[in-house]
């Protein structure tokens, strides 16, 4: 999961509590968050996608 500290849409504590449920759950999970992006990402959209796709690169194999 990632989630900018900006974000006005969605508040990065949901994403917090979400990843305490997946673990809790026994799921594998990352929470990452990206200082001063808002919801989509802005000028760093494109590095928060490598991180999205190298997390399911190790873990679909």
């Amino acid at each position: 999961m990632q989630h900018g500290t900006a974000d006005g849409t969605c508040p990065p504590a949901w994403s917090r509590e979400a990843a305490t449920a997946f673990r809790k759950a026994g799921t594998d999970v990352e929470l990452r968050t990206v200082p001063g992006e808002g919801h989509t990402f802005g000028a760093k959209r494109a590095a928060s996608l490598h991180v999205t796709e190298a997390f399911f690169a190790r873990h679909l194999r």
